[in-house]
């Protein structure tokens, strides 16, 4: 019998041409074998059928093919196209050069098309619903998408408590001055100034408005005392009494948050904003956590965790919202820019958008969200600059185009210069991975001066 290796081998060789399509070149068996590993909907299939479909990605990335999807009828013509990208993904080419493909194919247009992990089970309705005004109204980012392509709003309540939270209490602005010395947070300040934030927003319940603050902890493990004010909130039909507990999580796993050396069970979805790779979660942890508790019955006191929403935060200390890895090393270059603006008499900030920049909303308008903000004020003259940061976090050209757009884009609606920082081709070596990021440093300080005149 032959191994996979040998079958699929025997089936590219057949073919040379730079797109491989599907089931004229594939047999459709293994389209189907392929489509459920790599597709929208991975399904749970037998091991060899698995390590089937992840050796053609392994073939056509090596010999720097293409897949011609089935998803439109292309036998007269040109056929819709799709890409190995790495970390086992296979994305759609679209573009002006690209034949399109349809909005029901089976694969993500991108790494922020993916699903949200989740682990759902029946967790029921709540009582209460966020009212809650953003200052920035418009588009926002999604709950999965590392790379923030993406046009979707926050995917849940969640999301929007925290992001809202986050907005207020400016978690996501540092700002220095040359006469002052930059201070990193403490854990007890970046619980201070979310309180504060907290303050300033209520949910609404068919039981009447009630103050977030009033049932919101900072304990991760909640006090009898919360508990038991939870328990005493009155229901309303089948809607139950809600509470949330928000803090530093260090990971989670299928049905748990974990905050240190302890955990959360949570009966129902946890959300992590973040990239999925088929049914795997990259981890970047730390993360601020925001849980939704409830009292699971009305004949079970036991008072537990129903939903989570899960965001990756620079450090323990410092709960500054980031994307990824790749952020965190740009965000402690941007300190760095800082201090050095500081010693030249300027002052600065930086800041992370979580909401769409671009005045215009609505169907067709384009959603602009940079990386990272910086405004810069020359104490002496008032001169004033803003630039972009840009994190280019892959190297596929898809990738780069689409941001190339975005860059193009930010630019013309006058938000700042756009600086990118290429951590796909940042070194492994601390070494000289220190170099690298004193040369990005040194660059974007160079372009800031330029912006001051």
């Amino acid at each position: 019998m032959p191994t996979i290796e040998e079958i699929v081998e025997r089936v590219l060789s057949k073919h040379r041409d730079k797109v491989v399509r599907f089931h004229d070149d594939i047999p459709s068996k293994h389209v189907e074998a392929f489509k459920c590993v790599f597709g929208k909907t991975p399904t749970a299939l037998p091991q060899n059928w698995t390590a089937l479909a992840n050796r053609y990605y392994d073939r056509i990335r090596n010999d720097n093919r293409w897949l011609g999807c089935d998803c439109r009828d292309s036998s007269n013509g040109d056929v819709p196209r799709l890409t190995t990208v790495e970390g086992r993904i296979v994305r759609r080419m679209e573009g002006a050069s690209h034949e399109p493909h349809t909005t029901t194919c089976a694969f993500y247009r991108g790494a922020t098309d993916h699903a949200s992990y989740s682990a759902s089970y029946s967790g029921g309705p709540v009582t209460y619903i966020l009212r809650s005004n953003f200052r920035e109204r418009g588009d926002a980012r999604a709950a999965v998408g590392v790379k923030r392509l993406s046009k979707r709003k926050p995917a849940n309540g969640l999301q929007r408590i925290m992001w809202d939270l986050l907005a207020r209490s400016r978690r996501n602005e540092i700002y220095c001055s040359p006469s002052e010395d930059i201070l990193m947070p403490s854990r007890e300040q970046e619980v201070s100034a979310l309180t504060q934030a907290i303050s300033q927003i209520n949910l609404d319940g068919p039981n009447g408005r009630v103050p977030l603050i009033d049932v919101l902890s900072f304990s991760m493990f909640s006090s009898d005392r919360f508990s038991r004010k939870i328990r005493e909130m009155p229901w309303h039909n089948d809607m139950r009494p809600q509470g949330f507990l928000l803090g530093y999580a260090t990971g989670h796993r299928p049905g748990f948050v974990e905050f240190g050396k302890r955990t959360i069970q949570i009966d129902g979805k946890i959300s992590v904003f973040g990239e999925q790779v088929g049914e795997t979660v990259l981890a970047r942890p730390p993360y601020l956590a925001l849980v939704s508790v409830a009292q699971l019955t009305r004949n079970n006191p036991w008072v537990g965790g129903v939903a989570a929403y899960l965001h990756p935060i620079m450090s323990s200390e410092h709960w500054c919202p980031v994307d990824s890895d790749a952020e965190r090393v740009t965000l402690r270059c941007l300190f760095q820019i800082q201090y050095e603006l500081a010693r030249m008499g300027m002052k600065s900030t930086i800041r992370k958008p979580l909401f769409n920049m671009n005045p215009v909303h609505g169907n067709g308008a384009e959603v602009l969200i940079p990386d990272f903000e910086i405004k810069i004020v020359r104490v002496a003259t008032g001169e004033r600059a803003s630039v972009l940061i840009e994190t280019m976090g892959y190297a596929d050209a898809w990738y780069h185009d689409t941001k190339a757009a975005i860059h193009r884009a930010l630019e013309q609606n006058s938000f700042g210069r756009v600086i990118p920082f290429n951590a796909f081709d940042r070194p492994r070596s601390e070494r000289t991975a220190t170099e690298f990021d004193a040369a990005f440093v040194s660059e974007a300080l160079k372009i800031i001066s330029f912006e001051l005149r």
